[in-house]
């Protein structure tokens, strides 16, 4: 019974999650770079720490891996610009996918 009461409340608490994503520009960057700064969280709100999320730059096929923090947060720093898509992942999580992200110009978030 606590087998499949675990089970549930995992699979209501985070069969959904959201990726919120910021790209900017950094201040201790130059204008030929720029970051991408978000949170991971479930469909409740709580952050998912500890979660994978894969950056793939879509023009040239880079990859760039970073992990959630404590509160779900995590950046990509000194990026050349351009377009890139994001994947988090995390256990008993659905993975997220933010098809495309634009690394450049004024401060921008992405919901």
């Amino acid at each position: 019974m606590l087998c499949l009461w675990s089970f549930c409340f995992r699979a209501l608490g985070l069969v959904l999650a959201s990726l919120i994503l910021i790209a900017i520009p950094a201040s201790a960057q130059d204008a030929s770079s720029g970051a991408i700064r978000g949170t991971v969280v479930d469909s409740s709100g709580h952050p998912i720490v500890d979660a994978s999320i894969a950056l793939v730059d879509s023009a040239q096929g880079f990859r760039y891996f970073v992990t959630s923090d404590s509160e779900g947060r995590f950046v990509f720093e000194f990026l050349p610009p351009g377009e890139y898509a994001a994947r988090a992942v995390a256990p008993d999580m659905s993975p997220q996918l933010t098809p495309t992200l634009r690394v450049a110009g004024p401060p921008l978030r992405l919901l």
